[in-house]
C-alpha cells in the first residue's frame, strides 16, 4: 500500500488538521448570511423589489441545502470508484467558485445569481461531509474513532459561531460581499494541498493509513442484529463479488432503493432532518431575535451566538468519547 508520507511528508494526523480547518471554513461560510441579516435583507429588498425579504432570505439557506442534498448524493455515489481526496479537491474547488459568485453577485446586483451562487456552495461542501467520515473510520484508531468524528464535527458550532460574528463586521466595515471574497482567499491553499493529497494517494482502497495501522484493510462489523446493514451488505450487497473493471455493481437508484429498504435508517434520517430544520432555522432568523429582546445590540451577535455553539460542542466531545468506552 502506499504511504502518503513517503511523498507529500504529510502525516494522517496532518491530513485530519487541514480536513478540519476545509470543514471549519465551510460552516464560517454558512454563518455569514444570519451574521449579517439586515444588510442581506436591504440587498433583497433592492433587488427583488418585495416588503417579505425575510421570505428571500430564508430562501438563500433553502438553496444552500437543495445543493447540498442533490451534491451529497452524487459524491457519495462517486466515492465508490474515485479517490476520496480527489473528490474532497474538486467539491472545495466548486465552493470557492461559488462563494466568488456570491461577491460577485453584491456588484452584479443579482439576487438569482446569490441564490445560485449558494446552492453552488452546498454542492461543493457535499464532497467534504460525504467522504471524511468514512475516513475518519478506515483510518482512526479502534479506541478513539468517536473521538475523530467528534473533533471534526466540532467544527460545525465553531465555524458557525466564527461565522456569526464574522459576517455582522465585514457586513458593517467593508461589506458582506468581501466576507465571501477573504473566506475564498483563506481556501484557496487547502484547495492546492487537497490535489496534492489525492495525488499522492495510490492505494487501491482510497485510503491513507498510518504506518503503525495495518496493511489490509478492516473488515471488522458491528454486530448489531441478523436484520442490521452490515448483514444485509455481506449477504447480498457486497461490492467486492460484483464490481468488474472498477465499475459499481449497482445504480445509484439500485442503492437508494436498498438504503431505504432498511427501517433504522429511514427513522434515522427522518429525525436528523427535523432536526436539521429546527437549528437551520435557528441559525437564519436567530440574529433578529433581537427585536423581542432589545437589550442585545444587533453589533453583538457573538455574545448570543457563542454560548449555544459552546455548548454544542461540549456535548459532541463528551457523547464520542463516550461512544469509544462503549
Amino acid at each position: 500500500m502506499g504511504r502518503l508520507a513517503e511523498k507529500t511528508y504529510f502525516s494522517v494526523n496532518v491530513v485530519f488538521r487541514v480536513l478540519f480547518v476545509i470543514n471549519l471554513l465551510n460552516f464560517i461560510d454558512r454563518g455569514i448570511i444570519p451574521g449579517a441579516a439586515n444588510e442581506f435583507d436591504d440587498f433583497i429588498q433592492d433587488t427583488v423589489n418585495t416588503s417579505s425579504p425575510d421570505v428571500f432570505l430564508g430562501l438563500l439557506q433553502s438553496a444552500f441545502i437543495i445543493g447540498f442534498l442533490f451534491g451529497s448524493v452524487t459524491f457519495g455515489y462517486l466515492l465508490h470508484t474515485t479517490n476520496r481526496f480527489l473528490l474532497i479537491g474538486r467539491g472545495i474547488s466548486i465552493w470557492l467558485l461559488a462563494v466568488c459568485l456570491c461577491g460577485l453577485s453584491y456588484y452584479a446586483n443579482s439576487y438569482v445569481l446569490l441564490a445560485f451562487s449558494r446552492m453552488l456552495s452546498g454542492v461543493g461542501e457535499a464532497s467534504l461531509q460525504t467522504a471524511v467520515p468514512p475516513w475518519i473510520q478506515d483510518t482512526a484508531p479502534a479506541t478513539s474513532k468517536g473521538m475523530w468524528l467528534s473533533l471534526f464535527m466540532m467544527a460545525i458550532p465553531v465555524g458557525t459561531a466564527i461565522g456569526y460574528a464574522y459576517g455582522a463586521y465585514t457586513a458593517n466595515s467593508i461589506g458582506w460581499q468581501w466576507a465571501y471574497f477573504i473566506e475564498g482567499v483563506a481556501m484557496l491553499p487547502f484547495v492546492v494541498i487537497m490535489y496534492k493529497i489525492a495525488a499522492a494517494d495510490d492505494t487501491e482502497t482510497y485510503q491513507i493509513k498510518d504506518e503503525k495501522q495495518s496493511k489490509e484493510p478492516s473488515s471488522e462489523l458491528v454486530n448489531v442484529s441478523d436484520t442490521s446493514f452490515a448483514t444485509r451488505r455481506n449477504t447480498h450487497h457486497n461490492r467486492g463479488e460484483t464490481e468488474k473493471d472498477g465499475a459499481p455493481a449497482y445504480s445509484l437508484w439500485q442503492e437508494v432503493k436498498i438504503i431505504l429498504d432498511i427501517p433504522l435508517f429511514c427513522c434515522l434520517s427522518f429525525l436528523y432532518a427535523a432536526q436539521t430544520f429546527t437549528l437551520l432555522g435557528m441559525a437564519t432568523f436567530g440574529s433578529q431575535v433581537r427585536v423581542l429582546c432589545p437589550v442585545l445590540h444587533y453589533n453583538h451577535v457573538l455574545t448570543y451566538t457563542i454560548p449555544f455553539h459552546t455548548s454544542h460542542s461540549s456535548h459532541l466531545y463528551t457523547l464520542s468519547f463516550l461512544s469509544d468506552l462503549i
